[in-house]
């Protein structure tokens, strides 16, 4: 199932399209007050106003020279003008494309994210490719995390490997060290769901990131940030606080089958120009998709 397919059966999650057509149908010209509208619209589907006043301006210009005024039109201008943010920075292509191996995933993100479940749905995903995957237990501070991720392990049949009452910088070298002697081709590490704000957990972070460093090059080697997509904004916060401390290569947004109004992902990648592979939209194995920004055009209009 494509994700245009999915969400068009979520009739409450289209937040924008539904609002966007009610201000702009009927109208024979787009004035400020409709302007207005649209850009409070944009607002509170989770974009910023920097990013909204940018797809806005470009609005205004396309107007003035091409004299749009039906709805069917600025539909189409607007989408054209959100794909000309995102889809230059954005990927569609499997991590594994193009790179060497062993192909090594660091995974972070705060607490209640979905960073397992995900780690989970993606080495199901990768092993279905004919890829030989290797899960690491680093998150040793919260209880029940490597139990956690046994049952992924199990459930996916996938080796894992785990150290009880040890630290998680040994846990990330023991799994490295295996990996690399075993030639796996994909390495996926599961790290401490932490609070952004708390200083030392953020530097034991980058200790882990050191290590994995001295194992790998560039070329195989990406820190992956995972974002709960229902909470707008504050993964914007959460993605700054993160950058600080750690090189963020790509993201996973989940929860896009919620409460969510997806405009946070416009404006994670005009941002800060760092690709969202992955959209978890359910609760099944298969429903971690990979993101393609026209097809989240299309369902955001």
């Amino acid at each position: 199932m494509k994700i245009f397919d999915f969400f068009k059966k979520k009739k409450d999650n289209l937040f924008f399209f539904n609002n966007f057509k009610k201000v702009v149908t009927g109208k024979s010209t787009l004035d400020d007050k409709v302007i207005n509208k649209i850009e409070e619209l944009l607002i509170l589907s989770d974009i910023s106003i920097n990013t909204t006043n940018k797809i806005i301006n470009n609005l205004k210009f396309q107007v003035k020279e091409n004299k749009y005024f039906n709805f069917e039109d600025i539909n189409k201008l607007l989408k054209k003008e959100i794909i000309k943010l995102i889809s230059i920075k954005s990927s569609t292509n499997l991590p594994l494309d193009g790179l060497k191996k062993p192909h090594i995933m660091l995974f972070v993100g705060v607490n209640g994210v979905g960073k397992t479940t995900t780690i989970g749905k993606l080495s199901l995903k990768f092993k279905n490719n004919k890829n030989k995957v290797l899960l690491g237990a680093a998150d040793t501070f919260r209880f029940g995390a490597v139990s956690q991720l046994k049952k992924w392990a199990n459930r996916t049949n996938v080796p894992l490997i785990y150290k009880e009452n040890s630290s998680p910088s040994s846990v990330v070298y023991e799994t490295l060290k295996y990996g690399f002697l075993k030639s796996f081709d994909i390495i996926m590490i599961d790290t401490a769901g932490r609070l952004h704000t708390n200083i030392n957990l953020m530097k034991e972070l980058s200790k882990i990131e050191r290590i994995v460093k001295k194992f790998s090059t560039e070329s195989n080697f990406e820190t992956i940030l995972v974002l709960d997509g229902t909470i707008g904004q504050n993964s914007v916060v959460q993605l700054e606080k993160f950058l600080k401390f750690i090189d963020i290569n790509s993201i996973i947004i989940t929860k896009l089958d919620g409460s969510s109004k997806g405009g946070v992902i416009i404006e994670i990648i005009n941002k800060f120009n760092i690709p969202v592979k992955y959209i978890g939209i359910g609760e099944n194995l298969d429903d971690l998709k990979t993101f393609n920004s026209k097809e989240f055009v299309n369902y955001f209009f």
